[in-house]
C-alpha cells in the first residue's frame, strides 16, 4: 500500500446533527512500523514538512472560488504520519479535492451521500485506500488531513471551496485562514473582478502586531479589478513566531459602485445574477419587539451587560419606529400590552423599566417567541422584527429544539424577521442559529466580558436601519423561467447590505433585453426602481461564461436546503421537503458541491498502478492485417506497435485519418467502414450513452495540403480530428493536440507519463503520445496524438474497445454499432468499376451494397466500405453538435 489518509472536517459550535465530517482509510505497513520504532529509538526521524503552501482566491461579482494547495514531503526512508488543517469560512461549499501521490493524480468524484458512504465502507473493508468528504451543514468548519506518507515521497493536496460574499456595513469581506507552520514557499493571492466597478479595496493581516502588510494593487482608473498578495518570507515568519510559523487571518475588504436604481445584472449563457443595493434612500420605519431572558441563570454580569446594552439600543430608535419589551422566565411579562411609538418619553420609560430587571426562575423560550409573534398585525406599516436574547436552553414548556423551531416558523409565517443573541457558553447555538436563519434573521453569540454590551449594540446596529421592507423583484413577463428563480421576495433591505437574485432566462423568450422592476415600502411612500440589460451584451473580459450558472446553482442549493429544513416536522417530512432535497441533490451532483446531500469520494484500488507500460486497447477480434500500402514513417510504426497490444475478443471502433470510421461488428467477423467529411470546426457525436452517462465528441480540422481540384467545389475539404470532448458523469475531459485537461483544472501535458484517477475512471498519458481512459473494467478508450504526420497538421485518432460495456441506449456515430444487427448475406456478388469486391450486407434488416476496401488509421484494415447513410441512423448532419458537451438527440428509426 503506497499511502493512507485520514481526513476530518470538524464542525464549529454545533452538535453532531449540524457537524461536518470526513472519513478515511488504512495506515502504515507492519514493516514500516518496525522501522519507525527502531528509528525513534535513536531519534533520527525527521518529520514530514510542508514545503509549499499556496492559497488562491478568485472573486468574480462577489462569488469566490478558493484553492488551497499544500505540498508535504517525507524525506526520511520510512513512512510517517503527518497532519494538515485548513479553516474554511461559514457558508462555503467544498467543490473539489485532489491528491497527487507519487506523480499520480487522484481526483475526488461527487456522489450521492449514501452511495458514497457505502462505496467508502466497501473500500475500507477490502483494505483499499479511500477518502470521503461529507458535510452535514454549511457551518464554519476545520478541514483536517491526517495521513501516512511513504518514505521519500511527496504528496500534494488541493482543496477547493466556493462561497458568496455578503455585504455588511457597506463592505464585502473575504477572510482566509492561514496556519501552516514554517513554510519556505508561502503565498496567498486574491484576485478581484467586479464589473460593477470597485470603489475601495483594503487588506490587513490579523494579528496586526505581526507587522506583515499585504500588498494591494488597485488602480482607480481601472476600477473593475484588484489584486492582493500575501507573501511573507521564511525570515518574516521566523521573526514573528520563531519555529511555529504564522497563524492568523488575511482579511480583504472592498466595495463596489452603488446607485439609486434597480441594481446590476450579469447575464451569461442563458443565466443571470442580479445584485440589488440602491443607495440614497432614507431609513424606513421599523416595529421591534425585544424579548429578554430573565431566568435565574441571567443573574450577575449577564443581566448587568444586557441592561446597559438595552439602554443604548433604545436610545438609537428613531421617532418613526415603534417597539415593545417582553421578559420571560417561566412565563411571559409584557412592558406594554402592544407596541408604542419610539418617542422620547416612551424610550425614557422603557430605559427605567430595563434598569429594574431581576433574574428569576426557568427558561420558557417557546411561549416567549409565540407571544412576540402575536404583537404584529398584517396591516402594520413598518418593518417587523423580533430581537430575542437568552443565555440558556429551554427547560420549561416546549423544550425539544426542533419542535420549537417548527412551531415558531409556523407562527411567524415568513412575515417577521427574528434576530437572536446568545449570551455566554451555555446557550443552544444550534437552536438559535436555526430560529434566526430560517426566519430571515441573524444569530450572534456574545461572550461575557466587559465588552458584552458593546457586542450587543453592534449587532443591533447592523439591522437598525432598514431602507426598504416588503421588497419584491419583478422580471419582464415571460423573460425568465420562474421555476429557476431564487428568492425574489425579501422582508427587508438594510443600509450597507445587498440583495441577490439568480435565475435562468426563459428558452421561449424572444426579447432582446431583460427588464426588471424592484418595488418596496420606504419611509413614506412605495418605492419603484428599475434596471434593464441587453441579453446579447458580452460579459466583462475575464469572466468565465459559466459563472452565472454556477452562482445560480450555489444559491439554489442553499435555498432548497433552507426550505427543506423549514418544511420538516419532528416525526415526518412534509411532501415539499422531499422535492426540495431531491433538487438540492441533483444540483450538488451536477455542479460538484459537497452538501448534506452529496459527498466527494476518492478510491485508490491497490491493483491500479499506472505506468508507462499499461497495455493499450485499440483493436479487437483477430483480423487479417495486410501489409501497409505505403512505407511507414517511424510515427506510424509506433502507432502500429501501440495498437497491437490487444485485449483479445473485445470489438473495437476507431475514427481517425481524414476521418475514416472503422468498426468491428460485435459477435461477428465483420469490419465495416465509412468516411465522413465536415467543415472546419464541426463537432461530431461519436458516443452518447445516457444510461452510463458517457459522451464522446470530436471536432474536425481541415487538411492543409488538400487539393481543391480533386473534389467538388461545394463539398467539405478532407479533414482530421483536431480535438476530443469526453464526458464521464459530471466530469469532463478535453483532449487537444496541445494537452489534456481534466475537469477544467488538471492539465496533463503530452510527452509526459501521468495518471489521473477519478473514482472508476483512470486517465493516463503514456508512451508520450498516447492517452488511455479506462472506465470500470469494461470500456477502454484510446487517443493517439500525431505530430506532423505526412505533412498534415497535428491531429488525433480515437479508438474504443468494449464488449457489452455500453447500455442498449448508446448511440452516436460509433456507439450505435454496439448493438445494431449487421451480418453478411453475400461476400461476392461482383466487382466495382475500379476492381473492389462487391458484397451485400443485412444492416438492421435492410439489404445494402458494400465494397471491400483497405482503410488506414493507425494501420491498414480490410473492411466493408459504403456511404455513411448505408450504416448510420438518419443523416450525417444529425450527428453535428453545437459544442463538445452538447447532448446528442437520439434519432428515431
Amino acid at each position: 500500500m503506497k499511502f493512507a489518509i485520514v481526513l476530518v472536517l470538524i464542525g464549529s459550535i454545533l452538535p453532531p446533527i449540524f457537524g461536518l465530517h470526513l472519513f478515511v482509510g488504512t495506515g502504515p505497513s507492519t514493516q514500516d512500523k518496525i522501522k519507525n520504532r527502531a528509528r525513534r529509538d535513536v531519534d533520527l526521524v525527521a518529520p514530514p514538512v510542508v514545503t509549499s503552501y499556496h492559497i488562491t482566491s478568485s472573486i468574480t461579482a462577489r462569488y469566490v472560488s478558493t484553492s488551497a494547495v499544500a505540498t508535504l514531503v517525507n524525506e526520511d526512508e520510512v513512512s510517517q504520519e503527518a497532519a494538515f488543517t485548513f479553516q474554511m469560512t461559514p457558508g462555503a461549499f467544498i467543490s473539489d479535492f485532489i491528491m497527487i501521490v507519487d506523480g499520480v493524480t487522484y481526483k475526488a468524484q461527487i456522489q450521492e451521500r449514501q452511495m458514497a458512504e457505502k462505496a467508502y465502507d466497501q473500500a475500507v473493508s477490502k483494505g483499499e485506500s479511500a477518502a470521503q468528504v461529507s458535510q452535514d451543514s454549511d457551518a464554519s468548519a476545520r478541514f483536517k488531513i491526517d495521513l501516512n506518507i511513504q518514505g521519500d515521497t511527496t504528496v500534494v493536496f488541493n482543496l477547493t471551496y466556493q462561497e458568496l460574499l455578503l455585504r455588511d456595513k457597506g463592505l464585502f469581506t473575504h477572510k482566509i485562514y492561514v496556519a501552516a507552520g514554517q513554510v519556505t514557499d508561502l503565498r496567498v493571492d486574491v484576485n478581484i473582478l467586479e464589473p460593477q466597478g470597485l470603489t475601495v479595496v483594503d487588506a490587513t493581516w490579523d494579528p496586526e502586531e505581526d507587522g506583515i502588510i499585504p500588498e494591494v494593487t488597485f488602480d482607480s482608473s481601472e476600477s473593475t479589478t484588484a489584486n492582493v498578495v500575501f507573501n511573507p518570507s521564511k525570515q518574516d515568519q521566523s521573526h514573528v513566531s520563531g519555529t511555529d510559523g504564522l497563524s492568523g487571518l488575511l482579511i480583504v475588504s472592498y466595495d463596489v459602485e452603488h446607485n439609486l436604481d434597480g441594481g446590476d445584472l450579469l447575464i451569461s449563457n442563458g443565466y443571470f445574477v442580479h445584485h440589488i443595493s440602491p443607495e440614497g434612500l432614507p431609513p424606513a420605519p421599523k416595529k421591534v419587539i425585544f424579548v429578554i431572558d430573565v431566568s435565574a441563570s441571567m443573574w450577575g454580569p449577564k443581566m448587568t451587560q444586557t441592561t446597559a446594552a438595552m439602554v443604548s439600543i433604545l436610545d438609537e430608535l428613531r421617532d418613526i419606529d415603534s417597539f415593545n419589551i417582553l421578559l420571560f422566565s417561566n412565563d411571559v411579562e409584557y412592558w406594554k400590552e402592544s407596541p408604542v411609538p419610539a418617542s422620547i418619553e416612551n424610550k425614557l420609560e422603557a430605559q427605567e423599566y430595563v434598569r429594574c430587571l431581576r433574574a428569576k426562575s426557568a427558561t420558557n423560550i417557546y411561549d416567549a417567541l409565540v407571544a412576540a409573534t402575536n404583537q404584529f398585525n398584517v396591516t402594520d406599516d413598518a418593518y417587523p422584527a423580533i430581537v430575542f436574547l437568552t443565555d440558556g436552553r429551554p427547560n420549561v414548556g416546549v423544550i425539544d429544539p426542533r419542535d420549537i423551531v417548527d412551531s415558531v416558523n409556523k407562527a411567524i409565517g415568513e412575515r417577521v424577521a427574528l434576530f437572536c443573541i446568545g449570551i455566554g457558553p451555555d446557550v443552544d447555538d444550534a437552536l438559535l442559529e436555526a430560529l434566526a436563519t430560517e426566519n430571515q434573521g441573524l444569530y450572534r453569540k456574545v461572550f461575557i466580558d466587559s465588552s458584552a454590551a458593546v457586542q450587543m449594540c453592534g449587532f443591533f446596529g447592523e439591522v437598525a436601519t432598514p431602507l426598504l421592507y416588503h421588497v419584491s423583484i419583478r422580471y419582464k413577463e415571460g423573460a425568465v423561467d420562474k421555476q429557476s428563480l431564487t428568492d425574489d421576495e425579501f422582508l427587508s433591505y438594510f443600509d450597507g447590505k445587498e440583495l441577490v437574485v439568480a435565475g435562468k432566462v426563459s428558452d421561449e423568450f424572444d426579447g432582446d433585453s431583460l427588464d426588471v422592476v424592484v418595488t418596496g415600502k420606504g419611509r413614506q411612500d412605495d418605492v419603484e426602481l428599475d434596471v434593464s440589460k441587453k441579453l446579447n451584451e458580452r460579459v466583462s473580459p475575464g469572466i468565465d461564461e459559466g459563472f452565472a450558472e454556477r452562482m445560480w446553482a450555489f444559491l439554489t442549493i442553499k435555498e432548497c436546503l433552507k426550505r427543506a429544513r423549514r418544511h420538516s416536522l419532528p416525526q415526518e417530512e412534509q411532501p415539499g421537503s422531499q422535492e426540495l432535497n431531491a433538487k438540492a441533490l441533483e444540483l450538488s451532483l451536477k455542479y460538484s458541491f459537497v452538501t448534506s446531500m452529496a459527498s466527494l469520494l476518492i478510491l485508490r484500488p491497490p491493483e491500479i498502478i499506472p505506468t508507462e507500460s499499461i497495455p493499450l486497447a485499440t483493436s479487437s477480434l483477430p483480423l487479417i492485417r495486410p501489409q501497409p500500402l505505403t512505407p511507414e514513417a517511424p510515427e506510424e510504426q509506433q502507432s502500429k506497435e501501440d495498437a497491437s497490444q490487444v485485449k483479445p475478443g473485445s470489438p473495437s471502433s476507431r475514427v481517425g485519418a481524414d476521418p475514416h470510421f472503422i468498426i468491428d461488428v460485435p459477435h461477428t467477423n465483420l469490419t465495416i467502414c465509412f468516411d465522413i467529411q465536415a467543415n472546419d470546426g464541426t463537432t461530431l457525436s461519436l458516443i452518447s450513452d445516457p444510461v452510463r452517462d458517457i459522451y464522446v465528441s470530436a471536432k474536425v480540422k481541415p487538411v492543409e495540403k488538400s487539393r481543391p481540384h480533386a473534389r467538388p467545389l461545394d463539398s467539405p475539404p478532407p479533414s482530421l480530428l483536431g480535438s476530443l470532448g469526453v464526458q464521464l458523469g459530471y466530469y469532463k475531459v478535453l483532449v487537444t493536440t496541445e494537452n489534456v485537461v481534466v475537469d477544467s483544472e488538471i492539465v496533463m501535458q503530452w510527452g509526459t507519463a501521468r495518471s489521473v484517477i477519478i473514482g472508476s475512471y483512470n486517465i493516463t498519458i503514456h508512451n508520450a503520445r498516447n492517452l488511455t481512459i479506462m472506465i470500470d473494467d469494461d470500456i477502454q478508450m484510446h487517443v493517439t496524438l500525431h505530430n506532423h504526420w505526412r505533412n498534415h497538421p497535428d491531429h488525433i485518432d480515437f479508438f474504443v474497445q468494449t464488449e457489452g460495456g455500453f447500455s442498449r441506449k448508446v448511440h452516436g456515430l460509433l456507439g450505435q454499432f454496439q448493438y445494431k444487427p449487421i451480418h453478411m448475406l453475400n461476400p461476392l456478388v461482383g466487382h466495382s468499376a475500379n476492381g473492389h469486391i462487391k458484397g451485400i450486407l443485412n444492416v438492421d434488416g435492410h439489404k445494402k451494397n458494400v465494397f471491400k476496401m483497405k482503410e488506414a488509421i493507425d494501420q491498414t484494415y480490410d473492411c466493408w466500405w459504403s456511404l455513411p447513410e448505408t450504416y448510420i441512423d438518419g443523416e450525417t448532419e444529425q450527428y453535428f453538435l453545437a459544442d463538445y458537451f452538447s447532448r446528442f438527440n437520439t434519432i428515431s428509426v
